[in-house]
């Protein structure tokens, strides 16, 4: 009787209690009893929620009890998930190594939480059995603050779940899709076989973790291979976590839940456009989902050297974990964030004689962060491995401003961080003197200088930019810039309005300016373009890949699962994400970094069109890669434009009228506006019709060397251009332009993503301020001021990619077409054209001249002119 009371009585203090573990081991039977029956419950989205609660959150809430005292239900929320994600990962990562089903892991998890509900309600484990020793003080909220953090809840739930991601047809969204729908189907962690049928190596990708794992669980245990349908689920969760994680880390750094819900309301109405961009929907993306990991890692290694409470190391190690497991580029924010907060800590703390305990808080740091994550680390560097693919190699995003002092590209990176992060910025100057006695804020700040450093460095980028070039502008999160403006907003406001009898005056005009600047301002536009109105929706729809769903019903009806479909990079992209079946390239940007075939792939799926050859070197393709299928899509819109090939509707018609005369190898198994979907028997082709010509009369005179070496440049080396044609000299806003390119290579030319820039340039009235050194800042100021611009500029790919330079004969002219659309926006008078050639990065380099001057990297020879009314 005695020990039944101390029983209860230890419950009470320690465990859960007896009605809150019942409920808990409900729910988990109930789970485990479904899985009999999981593929015949009709309801994919609300079974995937459901089996999500019981591998993550309710093993979460359990072990999350261990660590924290506090009943803010915020917080338990954002600690449930954080413990419940690590937890699956390490099991995942444990299955990976063995090689088992992953089903398995599916049944593990509820064990365990069956086992920590039985020992939290015996009172066995508790916030109160570790002596105190690994509590972390969560601090309290008022109401209110809840309250607008679950309005951004509410608000976020109906802009995902309304809208969806829009799929576009080269988003980062269908490859993610495609490795859960994989795995799914495969029932491994990390699949033997991606997108390549009998790839090896070249179909594991680096940048798919732990994350897809865990999605990839939870789907199979519904019984479903279908990714596509829960994909929305997974971007909700993923804001849902992230407003929650900048809540709780801004109310601990801070101590303070306003400037916690500020950071959670900046992000959802200013960061990365607010309501004018889809950050809550493409959050479901892997780098994007670890920042909810990411942000937690920063408050817990910040209050760790602030109190040493061995809790917050425990945060540190399961941030840490859950961070790199969700996208690995995160361990270098995370190795980053450790070496630039140690040695803040050390310059503080040292000054005040405290200089060997903070050196232990170092060591413990680094450990915590970096130790943990060696395992997994290890484990897909052995494995997956192999960075050939030079679609990738290129340096990118780059601002020179010599041949060897270069810096991140401050124009992307700004866009790519947004006004905030000029805010945060100022924040430093105007609240320095303020952080001297708040340890957290000085902290940020020292961070968010490193990022500046670490980004601007002419000496350092050169160093790094051929490993991580491009991952640089991600550091941009590492102290999220909203935190930081949350305490500029709170102590503007706490301080009040400047004033004669406000000492902070001067600094307090400049926070307030750029608050109203760059917060406040940004804010007024966004009624006018929101971007989960029905006008983004239908924008967004025409350039979604979903407008193949007939496609895909077709191959899914039709094509036995587990081929192989040969199509164009674009549509390529798509097929896996939509059916079960493999591919023989993917899109540009997005191929596998381990394939060092990517190019090749890409370059050898333009024989679809057949580019003055005949079909027989399709079949010839088609047998290389093992291809039994071809898709022609002629539906891809003109604003798509990837770096190498992409197919009209003319050549898809074009070419699927040379299939169809073939019928002993070709037989149509689809047909539907531009649309085909043709099976290959592999018996050869008899080839007796020649392909027609890729564009009418594209290949024209072959020229003398002296001729064409008297032709204007291109911009490319090697290839000149031999005239410009323009349809009508006279035209009016908003109509449409044929233009006609005349080239000229002088040899053969390598291949490359070519892209041809044309330009359009008008005179306009320059003032007595104008300046040649400032030329291009002086004009777009005047068209901001006159609501008209001067300049407009197009970029399309030669021949449509399909026939590029490096298929060009020497010295013969080829003319390419294109049609301009004239903007409506621009000033009347007479325009000059000129054109430009050249190999475009998928994100720009420039130099200082492109900032400054009109005559920038864009510029090209002057080859006509139009009279635009």
């Amino acid at each position: 009787m005695d020990s039944g009371k101390r029983i209860l009585r230890n419950t009470h203090r320690t465990g859960i209690g007896l009605g809150k573990g019942a409920v808990l081991t409900l729910v988990t039977v109930c789970y485990l009893v479904s899985l009999r029956f999981a593929s015949a419950i009709p309801w994919h989205r609300l079974l995937f929620l459901f089996y999500f609660l019981n591998l993550v959150i309710v093993p979460g809430y359990l072990l999350s009890r261990i660590l924290y005292t506090g009943k803010h239900v915020l917080f338990s929320a954002i600690l449930s998930f954080l413990s419940g994600t690590v937890l699956l990962y390490l099991i995942l990562t444990l299955f990976a190594i063995l090689r088992w089903n992953i089903v398995f892991a599916g049944i593990a998890v509820p064990c365990i939480s069956l086992i920590l509900t039985v020992l939290s309600v015996a009172g066995y484990i508790g916030p109160k059995t570790a002596g105190g020793r690994l509590l972390v003080t969560l601090p309290t909220a008022r109401h209110a603050h809840g309250i607008v953090v679950a309005a951004l809840l509410l608000v976020a739930t109906v802009l995902v779940l309304r809208t969806g991601d829009p799929l576009l047809y080269t988003g980062d969204s269908q490859d993610h899709i495609a490795y859960i729908r994989t795995i799914s189907g495969s029932h491994e962690a990390f699949p033997q076989q991606f997108l390549y049928k009998d790839g090896g190596l070249l179909t594991r990708d680096l940048r798919k973790g732990l994350l897809h794992a865990m999605w990839g669980t939870i789907n199979t245990m519904t019984g479903r291979l279908n990714s596509n349908s829960v994909w929305p689920l997974t971007a909700l969760i993923g804001s849902l976590c992230i407003i929650l994680s900048l809540f709780c880390a801004g109310t601990m750094l801070s101590r303070n839940a306003a400037i916690g819900m500020l950071a959670a309301v900046l992000f959802v109405v200013s960061y990365r456009g607010g309501f004018r961009g889809l950050q809550l929907i493409t959050i479901a993306r892997s780098f994007p989902f670890g920042k909810v990991f990411l942000v937690m890692f920063l408050a817990s290694a910040v209050l760790f050297f602030e109190s040493r409470q061995r809790g917050y190391l425990v945060l540190v190690v399961l941030s840490a974990i859950a961070a790199t497991g969700t996208h690995i580029n995160h361990f270098l924010i995370i190795v980053f964030l450790t070496a630039v907060l140690s040695l803040a800590a050390l310059f503080r703390f040292g000054r005040l004689g405290r200089r060997r305990e903070v050196i232990v808080a170092i060591a413990l740091l680094a450990t915590a962060a970096v130790l943990p994550n060696l395992p997994y680390l290890l484990l897909r560097y052995l494995r997956d491995y192999a960075p050939n693919n030079i679609i990738h190699t290129h340096a990118q995003g780059l601002f020179s401003f010599t041949e060897k002092l270069i810096v991140v590209n401050p124009v992307y990176f700004l866009k790519v961080a947004g006004p905030l992060f000029v805010v945060a910025f100022i924040s430093i100057f105007v609240l320095w003197k303020r952080s001297k006695d708040d340890g957290p804020l000085r902290m940020l700040f020292w961070g968010f200088i490193a990022i500046c450093v670490l980004v601007f460095n002419p000496i350092l980028v050169p160093l790094i930019m051929e490993r991580i070039s491009y991952l640089l502008y991600r550091f941009e999160f590492a102290v999220p810039s909203v935190l930081v403006t949350a305490y500029l907003i709170h102590e503007l406001w706490r301080t009040g309005l400047p004033t004669k009898e406000n000492p902070l005056r001067g600094k307090a005009v400049v926070g307030w300016i750029t608050i109203a600047l760059l917060v406040l301002y940004p804010l007024l536009k966004t009624p006018a373009n929101f971007a989960y109105g029905k006008q983004a929706a239908d924008w967004s729809g025409r350039l979604s890949c979903t407008g193949l769903n007939d496609l895909y019903e077709a191959i899914n009806a039709d094509v036995p699962r587990e081929s192989v479909i040969a199509s164009d990079p674009v549509t390529s992209y798509c097929i896996p994400a939509f059916t079960d079946q493999f591919v023989v390239c993917t899109y540009d940007q997005h191929s596998i970094p381990n394939d060092s075939t990517a190019l090749d792939r890409i370059l050898d799926c333009r024989e679809l069109y057949a580019p003055g050859s005949g079909v027989a070197s399709i079949a010839r393709m088609l047998e290389k890669y093992g291809a039994g299928y071809v898709v022609l899509n002629g539906r891809i819109p003109p604003p798509v434009t990837p770096s190498y090939w992409k197919p009209t509707k003319v050549l898809a018609e074009r070419a699927a009228t040379m299939y169809m005369n073939e019928p002993g190898s070709f037989r149509l198994l689809y047909h539907h506006d531009g649309l085909y979907l043709f099976g290959f028997t592999g018996v050869q082709p008899t080839d007796h019709l020649a392909a027609a010509p890729l564009v009418d009369s594209a290949v024209g005179r072959m020229i003398s060397p002296d001729e064409a070496l008297r032709l204007p440049g291109s911009g490319e080396p090697g290839i000149r251009i031999a005239g410009v044609h323009v349809s009508n000299g006279h035209v009016r806003r908003g109509d449409t332009l044929g233009i006609s390119i005349d080239w000229v290579a002088l040899q053969h030319c390598e291949p490359k993503s070519y892209t041809t820039y044309l330009r359009f340039d008008t005179d306009f009235e320059k003032g007595r301020w104008y300046r040649a050194s400032y030329a291009k800042p002086y004009r777009k100021l005047v068209e901001f001021l006159r609501g008209q611009r001067f300049r407009f500029r197009t970029e399309h790919l030669p021949l449509e990619g399909i026939y590029p330079p490096d298929r060009w004969p020497p010295r013969t002219v080829i003319r390419d077409h294109v049609t301009v659309r004239v903007p409506r926006d621009i000033a009347p008078g007479r325009y000059s054209i000129s054109v430009k050639l050249t190999t475009k990065t998928h994100t720009p380099n420039y130099t200082i001249n492109d900032l400054f001057s009109d005559a920038d990297m864009y510029s090209g020879a002057v080859m006509g002119t139009v009279l635009i009314e």
